[in-house]
C-alpha cells in the first residue's frame, strides 16, 4: 500500500516471548504495519511450542516513548503513522503530554496548530491569520514573544520538536481564539 509521509519507515522489533524467557533474543525488524501478521517462527523461533510475540524496540526517527506492546497494537500504530505522515511524531508528543488514547486521532487533529519556528513565529502567523495588517505601522513594532507569552499563558502550548522547531497546541480546556 501506498503510504504518506516520513512515518514510512516505522519499523518495530517484534521478538518471540518464550525465546526470551529461556534467555534468547530470537525476533525481527519489521514495518509496524506488517507487525500482526507474524507469528514466532517468522521472527526465527524453532521451538513449536512458542505461541506469543511482544514488540520491544522501535524504530521511528524523531519519535520517542512508544513502548513495548502487542503486534496487534503496533500495526495499529503504523496504521496510523501512514495516515498521520511527518504529523505522526507530534502525535506521540501531545498524546505522551495529554495522557490521551492512541486511537484519539480527532482530539490531537483538533489540538495541533502546527509546527514553527518558535512560539513567536506562531503568534505572529496567528495575527496574520486574524487580520492584522502585516504591512503597516504599528505591526513591526510588536514584541511576538511577548505575544507568545499571552498565548501560552491559556489558550496553547509547546513542545519541543526533534528537528529544532516547536509543534504548537490548543490548550483541551480552553476557549480558543
Amino acid at each position: 500500500a501506498a503510504r504518506k509521509g516520513a512515518m514510512s519507515d516505522l519499523r518495530c522489533y517484534v521478538a518471540c516471548l518464550g525465546c526470551y524467557t529461556a534467555g534468547k533474543l530470537v525476533g525481527k525488524w519489521v514495518d509496524a504495519v506488517d507487525a500482526r501478521d507474524l507469528d514466532c517462527a517468522a521472527v526465527g523461533c524453532t521451538d513449536s511450542s512458542h505461541e506469543e510475540l511482544q514488540v520491544h524496540d522501535w524504530d521511528a526517527d524523531g519519535v520517542t516513548g512508544l513502548g513495548e506492546m502487542s503486534p496487534d497494537e503496533a500495526a495499529d500504530l503504523g496504521d496510523l503513522a501512514d495516515d498521520l505522515g511527518d504529523e505522526f511524531a507530534a502525535f506521540v508528543a501531545w498524546r505522551d503530554n495529554e495522557g490521551a488514547d492512541w486511537d484519539d486521532k480527532d482530539g490531537f487533529q483538533d489540538a495541533f496548530a502546527g509546527e514553527h519556528k518558535s512560539g513567536a513565529d506562531f503568534a505572529e502567523e496567528l495575527a496574520d491569520e486574524q487580520g492584522i495588517d502585516c504591512g503597516k505601522w504599528p505591526y513591526f513594532h510588536i514584541d511576538w514573544e511577548a505575544a507568545w507569552n499571552d498565548l501560552s499563558c491559556g489558550d496553547y502550548y509547546e513542545i519541543a520538536a526533534p528537528n529544532g522547531n516547536v509543534w504548537i497546541f490548543r490548550n483541551r480546556s480552553e476557549e480558543h481564539t
